[in-house]
């Protein structure tokens, strides 16, 4: 009866996938391999194949976006690192409440944070308004770029790496403390080892997050002369003559990019298994006293990420809805609620668009929730045929 339901389950989880994944996936690669399939045509096989590929430039768009991915992965764990071994020892107060802001980041669109940072930091910005530089010249960069994206998902890999901490807890590395290993050998040793499913899971998210990301690279990116797989598949779209075929073998080679990232990272999973074999579940760590200067060093950490990721773009976005001009700048004449009077009284039409995202969030997140838990359960709990098809 187990194996019927999931078999069953299997089907439905497998069908769903076929709708949502496989059928435009399946347009892409059948306009990419025939030419003219907009127009109902299956003429010129692979035609587009050898100018696409012969096409100059191709080489550094996949180097820039594989460069990119990788930095920013890289990034978010190098910042997400130290803040959730802190978050998961207790020793940063008011643990709830940076977990709270630390969902604002992912939440605002990358366009908008770009944006944000544009009008901070550009010649003439906010920043140099109230102190007196700007730092163009580092924003439209390749690291300008990366920064941003890292401030904008690190969240992410911070909320996998502390919840797996907690669950993990001390008394492992406390065992290893015992037999003469020092507390950094002991983390990166123990405690880290049985985390790398969470790490690799969250940096793989990142990586596939960060190549087919479109508008902070497009916001800063042309400015700097750096373009990406997304952006050049933009261009093709934007200018004439309009490039389908090319811009559906970009857009295979991007999907190539995020199946060899997953491959990656389920290599790295399972080329080592790193388990609890025996006692009860680790739990969280019991509480134990922490230096002040410590407390105090962990929040100064987590408040100068908190005012690079939140404060600076938050604040610039909330100064500029409230300008009346972008010319006058940051004075009290220019400052009014003219904006926001627009939108609530729906004469543009804003609040109409804040109701349609509303309801596409609402729908989104709830048709993903059900469709990845049906997903998960068959890959994990079930020994039906079609698993590996579906995860």
């Amino acid at each position: 009866m187990e194996e019927r339901s999931g078999g069953v389950l299997a089907a439905i989880s497998i069908a769903a996938l076929t709708l949502v994944v496989a059928l435009p996936l399946s347009f892409i690669l059948l306009q990419a391999v025939f030419p003219r399939f907009n127009e109902g045509s299956l003429a010129d096989p692979f035609g587009a194949f050898a100018s696409a590929f012969g096409e100059r430039g191709l080489t550094g768009l996949v180097l820039n976006t594989l460069a990119l991915g990788a930095a920013v992965a890289a990034g978010c764990f190098a910042v997400s690192l130290p803040l959730a071994v802190l978050r998961a020892s207790g020793t940063v107060a008011w643990g709830t409440m940076w977990d709270v802001l630390f969902l604002i980041p992912f939440m605002i669109p990358p366009y908008i944070a770009a944006l944000a940072w544009t009008l901070t930091l550009q010649p003439g910005g906010y920043a140099t308004q109230l102190f007196g530089f700007d730092l163009s010249g580092f924003l439209f960069s390749f690291w300008g770029i990366v920064a941003v994206m890292i401030l904008g998902l690190f969240p992410v890999v911070y909320f996998a790496l502390s919840r797996t901490f907690m669950i993990i807890g001390q008394r492992f590395a406390d065992v290893g403390r015992v037999f003469g290993a020092s507390g950094p050998r002991a983390f990166f040793r123990i405690t880290l080892p049985l985390a790398t499913p969470g790490v690799a899971a969250s940096l793989l998210i990142v990586f596939a997050l960060t190549i087919e990301e479109y508008g902070t690279p497009a916001t800063l990116g042309r400015q700097a002369g750096f373009s990406v797989l997304v952006t050049s598949i933009e261009e093709r779209f934007a200018e004439w003559p309009i490039d389908i075929p090319g811009a559906a073998i970009l857009s295979l080679i991007l999907v190539a990019l995020a199946l060899a990232a997953y491959l990656l990272q389920n290599w790295v999973v399972t080329r080592r298994s790193f388990v609890a074999v025996a006692g009860k579940a680790a739990g969280a760590a019991p509480a134990v006293a922490v230096p002040l200067r410590w407390r105090i060093a962990a929040l100064a950490l987590f408040s100068v990420v908190g005012l690079l990721a939140i404060a600076i773009p938050v604040l610039a976005v909330i100064a500029t809805a409230a300008s009346k001009t972008l010319s006058g700048g940051l004075a009290w004449s220019n400052l009014g609620f003219d904006h926001f009077r627009e939108i609530f009284d729906n004469t543009s039409g804003g609040l109409d668009a804040l109701l349609n995202s509303f309801w596409l969030a609402t729908g989104t997140a709830l048709g993903t929730g059900v469709l990845g838990a049906l997903v998960a359960y068959v890959v994990v709990r079930t020994h039906t045929r079609g698993r590996a098809v579906a995860d």
